[in-house]
């Protein structure tokens, strides 16, 4: 999940925010964990102006939830089913405000 969201982020913020990831020399995904995508996006509230009323919370709700889907990826840590489903419909969500169709039917 972590792995595809990352991808998913790197492709829109390729689109939507391109000076900033060359200023930043972000040549690929792989360069750029999912704990600082949230926090880009969250000082770039106004890409997604159109998109946060759809998501069903508030757009800080969504990004903290990101933030900590990758704690226990990262820290093998174990979590419960019901956690696990949390994050995947908060993944799922994420995946729609980036656009990306793609990354929507891979974690669906």
């Amino acid at each position: 999940m972590q792995q595809v969201l990352e991808r998913a982020c790197y492709d829109f913020a390729t689109r939507s925010l391109p000076q900033m990831v060359e200023d930043k020399e972000w040549e690929c995904a792989e360069l750029v964990e999912l704990n600082l995508w949230t926090q880009v996006f969250a000082t770039n509230q106004d890409i997604f102006l159109e998109d946060v009323n759809e998501l069903g919370k508030p757009l800080k709700e969504l990004f903290d939830s990101i933030t900590q889907l990758r704690h226990p990826a990262v820290h093998r840590l174990r979590i419960s089913a019901n956690r696990l489903e949390l994050f995947l419909i908060d993944a799922e969500s994420l995946a729609r405000l980036l656009r990306d169709q793609s990354c929507q039917q891979r974690l669906s």
